[in-house]
C-alpha cells in the first residue's frame, strides 16, 4: 500500500518545487515573530483556499492561525500536516519553518489534486508561535485536534532522524520586588532585588547536582537595575526548565521554583512568577506511523535515516502527539556548518539543496497521508 501511496503523490509534489522555492524565500525575506505572522498566515491559508480548503482562520483565539480542511465526501480517517511559520527574533528562519511550511503547503495541495482517490479527510493546521507561547497547545485546548486520527511532522535539519525525541519544557519568568537606596550613603536601607536574582541562579546551581540527567535548566537575567549608585529594586530572570517525561518535568520544576522563593526569603524580596508561554510536552512517537515515515524518506531519496534524537530540545508538537497518532522526523536540508537558530543556517535554507530536498521531505510527507487516506487502508 506505502508504494502505491508514493507512485499517486511524487509527481504531483514535485511538480510544485517552484511554489516550495516560492514560499521557502517569501518567508525568509519577511520574517515575523511568534503571534505576529499575519503575512505568513494569509499568504499559506490563501494557497490552500485557492487549492480547494476550507478555512478557518484566527482559531483558538490566535489570529495568526488557520485550520484548512479538505473533506473527500468519503468515509475514513482524519489525518493532519502541520505548518509552522514563526521567525526567531533578530535570526530570522533560523529554525526553518519556512520550510516545514513550504513543504506541509506543497503536500496538501498534492494530495488535494489526487483527492478523488482518496477519503476521509485531510486538515492542515497552520500552528503559530511555536518559538514562543505554544500556539499547538492553544489549539489543542481549544478543541481543535478534536475528530483528528493522526498527524505527522517533519522539521529540517543537518540529519534525517525518525521518532525524533522533544523534551517537556516550561519557561518561567520570575520577578523580584525589592527597596531602592542609595548603594553608597544608605544601602541599609534598601532591599536589593538583583541580590534575590544572584542567589536564585546560585541556588540552581547548587542543585544540579540533585537533578536527573535528562533535566536542562537555563536561564538568563533580563532586568538587573537601572543605576550603579541605586540599590536594585525591580529585577527579573527568564528560565526554561525541561525533562524527558512530563513527571521528571513536575520534579525539576518544584526544586527550581524552590530555589526562586528560598532567595526571596534570604533577601526580603517579594516574588511573583509568570508564565508567558503554555509548557510544551514530551514527544510520544506511534511506531507504525514512524516505521511509514522511515519508509517513505527512504523512497524519496533519504539515506542514511536515524532513530530518536540524541540531542532533542523541546517543541509544542509533542502537545499534538498526546491527543493524536503522531510521528515527528528531521530531514537532512545538507546544512555543514550552520546550525539551527543561527542566522546562517535561515540563510542556508533557501539555498538550492536545502529548497531541493525540502521538495522531498514534502513528498514523504504526502506519501504517508495518502497511505492513510487511501480507501482500504
Amino acid at each position: 500500500m506505502s508504494v502505491r501511496a508514493f507512485c499517486l503523490v511524487e509527481g504531483a509534489v514535485r511538480s510544485r518545487s517552484g511554489l516550495v522555492a516560492e514560499i521557502a524565500r517569501a518567508l525568509h525575506d519577511d520574517p515575523e515573530t511568534s503571534l505576529h505572522e499575519a503575512r505568513a498566515a494569509e499568504r499559506l491559508s490563501g494557497l490552500l483556499e485557492r487549492g480547494g480548503f476550507a478555512l478557518r482562520r484566527g482559531v483558538a483565539g490566535l489570529p495568526t492561525s488557520f485550520v484548512a480542511e479538505l473533506d473527500t465526501g468519503r468515509p475514513g480517517p482524519s489525518f493532519a500536516l502541520i505548518a509552522e511559520y514563526d521567525a526567531l527574533p533578530e535570526v530570522g528562519h533560523g529554525c526553518g519553518h519556512n520550510l516545514i511550511a513550504a513543504s506541509a503547503i506543497a503536500a496538501a495541495l498534492a494530495l488535494a489534486e489526487k483527492a478523488d482517490g482518496l477519503c476521509g479527510r485531510l486538515i492542515v493546521l497552520g500552528t503559530p508561535a511555536e518559538e514562543s507561547y505554544g500556539g499547538k497547545a492553544a489549539m489543542i485546548s481549544a478543541g481543535v485536534l478534536g475528530g483528528v486520527d493522526e498527524s505527522v511532522m517533519i522539521h529540517p535539519e543537518s540529519a534525517t532522524m525518525v521518532a525524533a525525541d522533544a523534551l517537556a519544557c516550561e519557561s518561567f519568568r520570575f520577578a523580584f520586588k525589592g527597596k531602592a537606596a542609595h548603594a553608597a550613603c544608605f544601602p541599609y536601607n534598601g532591599v536589593n532585588a538583583l541580590d534575590a536574582v544572584i542567589l536564585a541562579f546560585n541556588a540552581v546551581g547548587a542543585a544540579r547536582q540533585q537533578l536527573r540527567e535528562d533535566v536542562r535548566v537555563h536561564g538568563i537575567i533580563t532586568k538587573g537595575g537601572s543605576a550603579v549608585n541605586v540599590i536594585p529594586d525591580d529585577c527579573e530572570a527568564a528560565f526554561l526548565v525541561r525533562s524527558r517525561t512530563a513527571a521528571g518535568l513536575a520534579e525539576a520544576r518544584e526544586k527550581v521554583l524552590a530555589c526562586f522563593r528560598g532567595a526571596a526569603a534570604a533577601t526580603g524580596a517579594s516574588l511573583e512568577v509568570f508564565q508567558d508561554d503554555l509548557p510544551n510536552l514530551d514527544m510520544v512517537n506511534d511506531p507504525e506511523l514512524s516505521a511509514l515515515l522511515e519508509e517513505q524518506l527512504g523512497a524519496a531519496g533519504f539515506v542514511d535515516i536515524g532513530h530518536g534524537d540524541p540531542f532533542p530540545g523541546s517543541s509544542d508538537y509533542g502537545n499534538v502527539s498526546h491527543v493524536v497518532r503522531a510521528s515527528y522526523a528531521f530531514f537532512d536540508v545538507g546544512a555543514r556548518g550552520p546550525e539551527l537558530h543561527s542566522r546562517e543556517f535561515a540563510d542556508f535554507t533557501i539555498e538550492p539543496l536545502a529548497l531541493e530536498r525540502t521538495v522531498s521531505a514534502a513528498v514523504a510527507l504526502a506519501a504517508v497521508a495518502a497511505d492513510r487516506l487511501l480507501p482500504g487502508a
